[in-house]
């Protein structure tokens, strides 16, 4: 009951048992959901479908199949999910499947604010006539804005993977050194 993921067992796509927290993510109670289809927690039936297409095959039957799903929640609240599925028994695909599924909701929408905030964080440095660049914790440079051709007249994937302090004054150097330091034992004293 204490698992941070929920767990099921289905036969013949028809709901046998679950785990509180597969209640908890589903927004149903174990007796809404016993003996009902599996279509249910499916947002379609077309993702329904989709994901009842991966059958266990002789070759990986001792193997689990994971996939990402929508499922709807009982409130009507569309979630992402990991789900995965294993056969209760190898030698009976008809045995039924035991299957756990996570709740990656807010990964999903963490990861397409990122993937939007580096967008336009690129189309604002690709467009700038100041040189952009990034370096990793190890003072090398992971990034160079275009504009860097423009002011040395080399090509910014000259000095990616390089360190900074090949390419800075050595005063300037002195100060990028110390962020970093700094930078570094913030993250430590995070940890």
């Amino acid at each position: 009951n204490y698992t941070p993921v929920g767990i099921g067992v289905t036969v013949k796509n028809v709901i046998r048992k679950v785990n509180q927290k597969f209640c908890e993510i589903s927004g149903y109670n174990e007796i809404e959901l016993i003996g009902k289809s599996l279509r249910i927690l499916f947002h379609s039936k077309k993702e329904f479908d989709r994901v009842g297409k991966f059958k266990f095959v002789p070759s990986e039957i001792e193997q689990s199949k994971t996939t990402e799903a929508k499922f709807i929640r009982k409130d009507g609240k569309i979630i992402d999910v990991q789900l995965t599925s294993t056969l209760i028994d190898k030698n009976n695909s008809e045995s039924g499947i035991s299957f756990s599924i996570i709740d990656n909701t807010d990964i999903k929408r963490v990861s397409e604010n990122i993937k939007e905030s580096e967008k336009k964080f690129r189309l604002l440095a690709e467009n700038m006539q100041d040189v952009i660049w990034t370096i990793d914790l190890k003072g090398k440079f992971t990034y160079v804005s275009p504009s860097f051709k423009y002011v040395t007249k080399e090509s910014p994937d000259k000095i990616i993977g390089h360190h900074v302090k090949d390419f800075v004054n050595p005063k300037d150097y002195q100060h990028i050194k110390k962020s970093i330091k700094l930078i570094c034992t913030e993250i430590q004293t995070k940890s």
